[in-house]
């Protein structure tokens, strides 16, 4: 039973459990834990929920609205590597579970209502509890696999492949998302990706 009578907070649990659920399950008294010190929080577009090169001290459910992944290259070219839509989990993981610096920013790209999850509530006096750290381990993974595959769509595939792959991966979000947003993932610029469109139209 989660005693926090936050309404806004206990009607977003059951969506937490389902984002988590891929990384295996928690007990109870962690999802009190959870919702005692979990608090709500507004993005306006172009707000940064995570910077590249800072330490993460929390992950983010997204109740409502988008975001992006990106990284700067030397020469101050953004490069966007994952969307989240509602209903997500956004954070960098490596960082709030390993101490790690960012690799990437979080950016809001609509207004976005987010449920902050603190560190404090997945720690305890000799750091991760083992529930945790079983969830660490399955994320890990899940991210490593989202990189690999990422790697092989830009080596191998043609452009036509990674656009349907990115469908796919992000139902919908091609009519959200500005088309110089969806060229940067795909390693194109926007000139090449309407061009693709207007085949795909045709």
């Amino acid at each position: 039973m989660i005693h926090r009578q936050d309404p806004e907070i206990l009607a977003a649990v059951p969506g937490l459990r389902r984002a988590l659920a891929p990384f295996g399950g928690l007990p109870e008294e962690e999802w009190e834990l959870l919702a005692a010190q979990s608090r709500a929080r507004n993005f306006s577009p172009g707000e940064f929920l995570a910077r590249e090169g800072s330490v993460a001290s929390q992950v983010f459910y997204l109740a409502k609205g988008l975001v992006r992944y990106y990284f700067l290259t030397e020469d101050g070219k953004e490069f966007n590597q994952h969307f989240v839509a509602e209903g997500g989990l956004a954070g960098s993981i490596f960082s709030l579970f390993g101490g790690q610096e960012c690799s990437f920013t979080i950016e809001a790209i609509e207004p976005t209502r987010a449920i902050c999850l603190p560190s404090s509530a997945l720690r305890g006096p000799e750091g991760l509890r083992p529930c945790w750290q079983e969830v660490w381990k399955a994320a890990a993974a899940y991210v490593a696999a989202l990189k690999t595959e990422k790697e092989r769509e830009l080596l191998s595939e043609s452009l036509e492949e990674r656009y349907a792959g990115f469908d796919r991966r992000y139902p919908g979000l091609s009519k959200r998302l500005p088309q110089y947003h969806i060229a940067s993932y795909l390693g194109v610029t926007p000139v090449a990706l309407s061009r693709l469109r207007g085949r795909l139209r045709s």
